[in-house]
């Protein structure tokens, strides 16, 4: 036998510097059988960069079919790819390819033979843009094929995919063969799916039959039948007593007036506006209805923390001058009580080892001052507002009077009463609020359909029975239904749906209301047979008679994807995008997002690592051996008060996480012990804590000293947030 030998350019014309993309080689040849196959650089040289090519092999005649075997291959394993399809296209399924090709074909023998219809091989091979090696070359042969017998009819019932030879037994009568069905049809050789079971086809009802597809109007559906309920059911056949009134009112939770209990929204909420309500201070809102405590008063410029040795108690602006926290406690070095963190003395110090210790308040700046103490308690409550409920400007949140109670001259003066105008009980004539303000909340008319018992001022959005006569029905003038009488629309619309004419042949077992569209039949030659299933991937749009030849998606058909199922004949659009990865959450390379392992994993977590949006400050394991723990961001977010503090940590988004919080006391100590083995030093000296300290007071700590006290929740400090994972 004289064996050819073709050397086929398996290569592109490179036009990637001029437009970014590769002009692809495509071969189609009809070989002889014995030809030999090379790649772009022959017998003697390499292939080239940056190249794409593809070929098809058909066999010399219908009878045979393509056998190839590489005798040879060498190619970079990580990049440049060999992929051999059974079929004339690269949608056909795959044999044999990727990146893992290298070595399985290097220095063996590799055979694959064809196993569709046409007999045919589709090969392709792609370089990258840096190493080439030796390549690869290939022996085609071609195989004559045995005789499959069968019915070669896709129309048929019966057909036979792997047939290559008609026997005559193609059956072509098509109809219902299901006997439980009413238009069972006890001649037809193969179901068309037209077979039509009565039952209950309403998914909701309790006697939802599954198998049916033609209603038979048993359904019951449980649920409420009261048309003027907020939970009313139009499909319900049955009620099941739970039908819940009508609540009209606020639901906003962020409102002023927020109404928990009610289902429908009545535009009434007024919303919180918070500001200076004292009329004295300088910032006074007369639009707020809810007091900030951002009042402000003349400037007097200084330290206003009493927790600082600059503290001055007549300052009302602080101008940034606090410089030395105050520790109390005992300065002298030969006391047994020696506190070396202490920068005031308090006259703690105890001389004798047997004197008796006394836990208190030792601040006497506090209000709760224990002359008696020898042991602070940390219990001190400091002055922060006016605890005299006589004053104009009496704070019922202070728990410590601060001196700063104002009062009317002439106590005559005083008109106590609600000064928003908002509220039911406004009183214009007032000039001290009582704090007693009622604001619309719902109806309180007994008589009311939508009374509200727990509404204690009325919005005036009562509605009654008689206010109108109830016609229930249909109300759209499109429906087949249409209840011109109705003035209370019911939910029972039926809108035209399909064609519900049986013998018609776009009939619509499930339409309840005919659209004018059915068609009819008048003689054969108006039959057109295919696949009618919208749904389908084969589906026949000039089709009117079933064939049954329907395809409907069955796996993912994509070949990079990581779930491609060679199996599959219709996509179904679930395939999956192969990402490489770490996948091991023990390392510091750990993709949430990767699919496929590629051995990237090189770093095992450890404390002071970076990590997750921060630093590892925490780090334990489970039972299962994955890893949990916490870091800490690697910068402040700036200056705030307390409930600054709290709104920043929450709304922040850092590194591409959303989910900080403020540490507590012990987090803050974990960071202190291992803050030596994180790799930042930009931490400053006092931090917020997200533990509160009485009513408007809240925990600080003290990063240089690993220490803590409390403050008032007014005062700006330093945030740095943490998360766990």
């Amino acid at each position: 036998m004289r064996v050819i030998k073709i050397i086929l350019s398996f290569t592109i014309l490179i036009t990637h510097y001029l437009d970014a993309q590769n002009t692809l080689n495509k071969i189609e040849s009809r070989v002889s059988c014995g030809s030999i196959i090379f790649d772009s650089g022959g017998a003697s040289s390499s292939y080239e960069n940056n190249s794409y090519s593809e070929v098809i092999f058909y066999p010399s005649s219908e009878h045979e079919y393509v056998s190839i075997e590489f005798i040879h291959a060498d190619i970079e394993g990580c990049c440049d790819i060999i992929n051999i399809y059974d079929g004339e296209n690269t949608k056909a399924p795959l044999i044999k390819g990727g990146p893992s090709i290298d070595t399985e074909l290097n220095g063996q023998i590799f055979s694959a033979s064809s196993s569709n219809l046409s007999g045919s091989i589709t090969v392709t091979f792609s370089s990258d843009q840096y190493i080439v090696n030796s390549g690869w070359e290939i022996h085609v042969k071609c195989i004559k094929k045995s005789e499959v017998y069968g019915c070669t009819n896709p129309l048929s019932c019966n057909f036979n995919s792997l047939a290559n030879t008609d026997d005559d037994s193609c059956m072509n009568y098509f109809g219902c063969t299901n006997e439980n069905a009413i238009n069972y049809d006890l001649n037809a050789l193969c179901d068309n799916n037209s077979c039509l079971i009565s039952g209950c086809t309403n998914q909701a009802s309790i006697n939802y039959n599954p198998n049916a597809n033609l209603d038979d109007g048993s359904c019951i559906v449980e649920g409420c039948m009261n048309a003027i309920m907020f939970n009313y059911n139009p499909e319900a056949t049955i009620d099941d007593g739970s039908c819940i009134p009508i609540i009209y009112g606020c639901m906003n939770h962020n409102a002023f007036n927020y109404n928990p209990s009610s289902n429908i929204d009545d535009n009434s909420c007024v919303v919180k506006i918070y500001g200076c309500l004292d009329v004295k201070a300088i910032n006074y809102n007369p639009d707020a209805n809810l007091d900030d405590y951002s009042c402000e008063f003349t400037p007097i410029y200084g330290c206003s923390n009493p927790l600082y040795l600059e503290y001055d108690s007549k300052v009302n602006i602080d101008d940034g001058t606090c410089n030395n926290f105050i520790i109390y406690g005992c300065t002298n070095q030969a006391s047994i009580n020696y506190n070396p963190n202490a920068n005031l003395d308090d006259e703690s110090c105890l001389s004798e080892s047997n004197i008796i210790l006394v836990y208190g308040c030792m601040n006497k700046l506090a209000c709760n001052y224990n002359p008696e103490a020898n042991i602070d308690n940390s219990s001190c409550e400091l002055p922060d507002g006016c605890t005299d409920e006589n004053a104009i400007n009496y704070d019922p949140e202070a728990s410590c009077d601060n001196g700063k109670c104002e009062f009317i001259a002439n106590s005559t003066n005083i008109i106590y009463g609600c000064l928003l105008d908002l509220a039911c009980n406004y009183n214009p004539e007032a000039n001290t609020d009582d704090g007693k303000c009622e604001f619309p909340d719902g109806c309180t008319d007994e008589n009311a359909i939508n009374y509200d018992p727990k509404a204690s001022c009325d919005n005036g959005k009562c509605k009654y029975k008689n206010d109108f006569i109830n016609f229930y029905g249909c109300m759209s003038e499109s429906a087949c239904n249409f209840n011109i009488e109705a003035n209370i629309d019911d939910g029972s619309c039926e809108f035209p749906d399909g064609c519900t004419d049986e013998n018609a042949i776009n009939y619509d077992p499930d339409a309840s209301c005919d659209n004018g569209s059915c068609e009819f039949i008048t003689s054969s030659s108006d039959i057109v047979y295919g696949c009618m299933s919208e749904s389908a991937c084969n589906y026949n749009i000039e089709a009117n008679t079933d064939d049954g030849s329907c395809e409907f998606p069955d796996g993912c058909t994509d070949e990079n994807a990581i779930n491609y199922n060679p199996d599959a004949s219709c996509d179904n659009g679930t395939c999956q995008s192969k990402i490489y990865g770490c996948k091991d959450k023990k390392f510091i390379e750990y993709n949430p997002k990767a699919n496929i392992e590629d051995e990237s994993c090189k770093t095992e977590l450890d404390i002071g690592l970076k990590y997750l949006g921060g630093y590892i400050f925490e780090l334990n394991y489970n039972n299962n051996g994955e890893p949990y723990g916490k870091v800490v961001c690697e910068s402040d977010l700036g200056t705030f008060t307390w409930k600054e503090a709290k709104t920043n940590a929450i709304t922040s988004k850092i590194n591409g996480f959303n989910d900080w919080y403020i540490p507590d006391l012990a987090d803050f100590q974990s960071i202190y012990r291992v803050i030596k083995k994180i790799e930042i030093n930009n931490f400053d000296r006092f931090y917020w804590t997200s533990k509160p300290f009485k009513k408007l007071s809240a925990i600080v700590f003290d990063m240089s000293k690993n220490n803590s006290g409390s403050t008032s929740i007014k005062y700006k400090y330093k945030l740095r947030v943490i998360r766990a994972f």
